[in-house]
């Protein structure tokens, strides 16, 4: 089967999630408090470190532990990103953290300035913006350039700072005062969506792996592309009927490995179906293609693939089974329209006939009057019915 596998370990959705918290910061404070409210859905370690430190000592940890996702917040998470192919899932900073760290400050001093990663939210902005707070607000992506921008504040008489921890070790660093941040609830809301996060991800390779199983077990060939006609999945069997490795060629447009498959061809001839018989390999192979739409925009293509003798086997078995399957009785003598007494006379001999004897009856009568009826009625009022 040559779909691709997620390489984490083969757990139930429900199985408690690894998350593996990174700071040399009050932030790991926060998270180690938070950690309790999630026991029995999620397993959370810390790592009291950031940056390259915090890096090595993930490594380490990876020899013999499991990771499902990395949990930081500001330049750290940005690097913790930027180096693991892990998930990483970043604390985000809102208008209630701004609100509570604001009141904190403003009792240190009336001089204060927030310091963000990168770029300041919109929704802070907005917020400050709304409530008509005066408050220097700056920015920064690394730790070199924080330090600049808080020696530039502290020129300016800014007396606080407020923002993550990186921020307030240089703020220390340069005498004034820091503020954290982020709240315990802005924590909670992280850790809860990583633990969704891991859990989408594991239902949807569970869904993978029995599409997997499924199309394994198939005898028919089966191709699937995507809406850029890029192969995503092909089985065996598909291999074997078309003479391709499609199984190295996930993620080529299908129409470079087999030309006469061309999935664009459907979308633009504005098709839904189509059934075609091609040569492979010196042997006749009958194609059927379904296109997908997703919200009325092409989603891809599914293509099954069956050897021209498989189908014509089964026709001839379909053929046969049909010719040995007796009709089957629909009607039953008393449905028969008996008004006339002649009519009547015969439905009661049909009646005797098939209570008394399992000998064959030939029914004559000009064409038109119901022979097929009677036929099915004696069948299904005798022993046989």
């Amino acid at each position: 089967m040559h779909i691709p596998m997620t390489s984490e370990p083969d757990l139930a959705p429900s199985a408690p999630v690894d998350i593996w918290g990174v700071s040399a910061f009050d932030l790991a404070e926060l998270i180690a408090l938070s950690a309790p409210a999630f026991a029995g859905r999620a397993r959370v370690q810390i790592i009291d470190d950031h940056f390259d430190g915090a890096a090595d000592k993930i490594r380490q940890r990876l020899h013999h532990a499991h990771c499902d996702v990395l949990l930081s917040a500001g330049a750290n998470a940005d690097y913790l990103r930027a180096t693991f192919h892990l998930p990483v899932v970043t604390v985000r900073v809102g208008g209630y953290d701004v609100m509570r760290a604001l009141t904190k400050a403003r009792q240190l001093s009336g001089r204060m300035a927030l310091l963000l990663h990168r770029e300041v939210p919109a929704e802070i902005d907005a917020f400050l913006t709304t409530f008509g707070i005066e408050l220097e607000v700056r920015a920064y992506d690394t730790e070199t350039e924080a330090r600049h921008v808080v020696k530039k504040l502290a020129k300016q008489g800014v007396r606080v700072v407020i923002g993550a921890g990186l921020a307030m070790r240089v703020a220390r660093d340069h005498g004034l005062a820091g503020v954290f941040l982020y709240s315990a609830a802005s924590v909670t809301q992280a850790i809860e969506d990583a633990v969704q996060g891991v859990i989408a991800r594991r239902r949807e390779a569970a869904q993978q792996r029995t599409l997997s199983s499924v199309l394994a077990h198939l005898d028919e060939g089966v191709i699937a592309v995507d809406s850029q006609g890029r192969i995503t999945a092909a089985n065996r069997a598909a291999d074997t009927l078309t003479g391709r490795g499609l199984g190295v060629a996930l993620g080529r447009p299908l129409r470079d490995v087999i030309p006469p498959l061309d999935p664009a061809s459907l979308f633009v001839h504005g098709e839904s179906r189509r059934s075609d018989v091609h040569r492979f390999d010196q042997q006749s192979v009958a194609v059927d293609a379904v296109a997908l739409f997703d919200e009325g925009r092409p989603a891809g293509v599914a293509y099954t693939l069956h050897a021209a003798t498989a189908v014509a086997s089964a026709f001839r078995k379909l053929r046969a089974h049909d010719k040995a399957r007796p009709a089957a009785t629909r009607y039953t003598l008393a449905q028969i329209v008996q008004a006339p007494p002649p009519m009547q006379a015969v439905v009661r001999r049909c009646n005797t006939i098939a209570a008394r004897s399992d000998a064959t009856v030939l029914i004559r009568g000009p064409s038109g009057v119901g022979k097929e009826l009677l036929a099915q009625g004696i069948h299904h009022a005798s022993r046989r019915g």
